[in-house]
């Protein structure tokens, strides 16, 4: 039988099984297949196993993992970028919408000058296409998908 735990169960079931990580309720989380989305809390399944709650953008339930699963987590959606991923941005002050892709060739200097410009608000992060999602779903013009 599922259920869910308050923050103070969690964090005594979490000191019991030594677990090192501590999500919180409402981070951004990356899976290791690329997907993106919120940490909504722990559920305990039938098996005695923990999983990690997470809400996906489009889907209607809840999809759950083992928190190895977890990649990464962050308050922070652009701490959540890595090499490769496609990037939709805003400019602040012209407003216009654009698309970048950092890629395995993309120098380290360039990404953090990215990274800056969203920090300081000069640009406005609106969305990431992870790697994964953007190799399981794009069409290789001139050939074969692979």
């Amino acid at each position: 039988m599922a259920f869910d735990l308050d923050d103070d169960e969690l964090r005594a079931t979490r000191e019991m099984k030594n677990l090192d990580r501590d999500l919180i309720v409402g981070e951004y989380v990356r899976t290791k297949d690329g997907k993106i989305g919120i940490f909504k809390g722990y559920n305990n399944n039938r098996k005695s196993q923990w999983a990690c709650k997470v809400e996906l953008q489009g889907m209607k339930f809840w999809k759950y993992y083992a928190e190895e699963y977890i990649e990464k987590h962050s308050n922070q959606l652009m701490k959540l970028i890595k090499n490769k991923d496609i990037l939709k941005l805003k400019t602040s002050d012209s407003k216009e919408v654009f698309f970048i892709g950092v890629d395995e060739d993309t120098s380290d200097v360039k990404y953090e000058e990215i990274i800056t410009d969203i920090k300081n608000g000069e640009i406005e992060l609106l969305g990431i296409l992870t790697s994964q999602q953007f190799e399981a779903d794009y069409y290789k013009v001139g050939g074969k998908n692979k």
